[in-house]
């Protein structure tokens, strides 16, 4: 049979496989569209070029071995050392053109950076990494980070001004002078810029709340809130507030002893040896002020709460408090993370163990039940047992009379078949006796007749 295979047949299943590679093993046929000529050797010829380079030709002659199977490598490794560069942004500002031997052909020698940013880090970046490869590219708004971010290589676009668009260098500063036209501060389109921070709602300085799963927070009532025996430090500062008691010639320990054993006692200032001890109205209530001398401490808050509750109380800022929904208040019952979830699992649980601890109560009834009925078995058991005990000692008791009887049968026995031997014989004489008398008698009279 006669085949009629076309130029070009396998050309689009190589390139399926081996374009953009560097170097490829391709197995012939193992991917594609069928045997072209079934039952018959075939060759197999390609040619292909690594960039603009020079055309490589690869062939399996068919005469003596099936091309199908075999395998051929596309190499364009050499190729590739000549094409390989990597622009690379380090922290230092300056953007380098290596090549394959890592020797610089370009460098841009700028030395300027800024803020060290996470947002322009390398990682966070197009492709993760502080450099460019041959073939890679920016598309608007795309970037590569040096490994801080304290500078960053992005494609911009400008509409207003064309000369602005393309790859440039950038990196944020810090920019606080006034911009007279629109009285901001740090209004620099190159700057971070600066913000206000809203005041925060004085009531709810000193709150002490919980935040359940749902991000409610619920507030513990004065009478669940507690001052604690730990201290936080918040630095040289002095504080307004009214001093309920002074300790002169004191140190940090005595000064925390003291406080604790005062229920009013919010937290103290420490100033050259000298305690002031400070009620509620102290910071945060009141206002500190630097100082250079003093020491201020806060005096940590404890919660009696449920036992699934945390007893952990961690400082927290009252905006927090202002971007949370509330919802009720604590109390001893309220229920907490695990405890919250599982309420209903271990209402369950109770009562399964009740049902558990009914049937364990029944299941020892009838066990006492079946103690008794052994106790009443064994009683009768043991009543039987010493009857029966008694029979066999009064059988025992009879079956020596019997045997004591037995011997007297005997000897009775014995006497009567005596006795009877006696008359036996005395008949067996007698009659001898007689007959021999009568014989006698006979010939008595015989003789007297003759």
């Amino acid at each position: 049979m006669a085949y009629n295979v076309p130029l070009g047949n396998w050309t689009k299943y190589i390139k399926d496989e081996v374009h953009g590679e560097v170097t490829k093993n391709y197995v012939v046929a193992h991917e594609g569209g069928g045997d072209p000529a079934y039952g018959c050797y075939k060759n197999f010829t390609t040619t292909y070029q690594c960039g603009n380079g020079p055309t490589k030709t690869l062939n399996i002659l068919g005469d003596k071995i099936e091309a199908g199977g075999q395998s051929l490598v596309f190499d364009c490794s050499e190729e590739n050392k000549e094409c390989y560069v990597k622009l690379t942004l380090n922290d230092d500002g300056n953007l380098v053109l290596t090549d394959h031997l890592n020797t610089i052909i370009w460098q841009s020698n700028t030395k300027s950076t800024g803020l060290a940013l996470d947002k322009y880090k390398a990682a966070n970046g197009k492709y993760g990494r502080n450099y460019l490869l041959a073939g890679e590219t920016l598309k608007s708004g795309e970037f590569i980070g040096s490994p801080s971010g304290n500078c960053y290589l992005m494609m911009t676009k400008n509409t207003k001004d064309c000369s602005q668009n393309g790859l440039q260098l950038l990196y944020q500063k810090t920019n606080c002078s006034t911009d007279d036209l629109k009285n901001k501060f740090g209004s620099s389109s190159e700057a971070n810029g600066l913000y206000t921070i809203k005041k925060n709602n004085i009531k709810n300085v000193g709150k002490v709340g919980y935040i359940d799963e749902t991000q409610t927070i619920h507030e513990y009532p004065p009478e669940m809130v507690t001052y604690g025996t730990s201290y936080t430090f918040l630095g040289n500062y002095d504080s307004t507030g009214k001093t309920i008691s002074k300790i002169d010639n004191t140190d940090l320990d005595k000064c925390q002893t003291n406080c604790n054993s005062n229920a009013e006692c919010s937290g103290f200032v420490l100033d050259n040896n000298t305690c002031f001890l400070k009620d509620s109205s102290m910071f945060p209530s009141g206002i500190r002020n630097p100082s250079k001398t003093a020491q201020l401490y806060i005096r940590d808050k404890e919660v009696k709460n449920n036992a699934t509750c945390s007893k952990i109380v961690d400082p927290s800022y009252a905006s927090m408090w202002d971007s949370m929904p509330t919802g009720d208040k604590m109390s001893m019952d309220t229920l907490c993370g695990l405890g919250a979830f599982t309420h209903n699992e271990l209402i369950n649980v109770e009562k399964q163990g009740s049902n558990l601890l009914n049937y364990a109560n029944t299941m020892q009834n009838k066990l006492n039940n079946l103690i008794n009925e052994k106790q009443d078995i064994t009683n009768t058991y043991n009543t039987n047992n010493n009857k029966f005990n008694n029979d066999i000692k009064n059988y025992e008791n009879m079956y020596k009379n019997i045997n004591k009887n037995s011997t007297l049968f005997d000897n009775i026995t014995a006497m009567s078949k005596d006795t009877k031997t006696n008359m036996s014989s005395q008949k067996i004489k007698f009659f001898l006796w007689t007959n021999l008398a009568i014989i006698i008698a006979i010939i008595g009279i015989r003789i007297l007749r003759n």
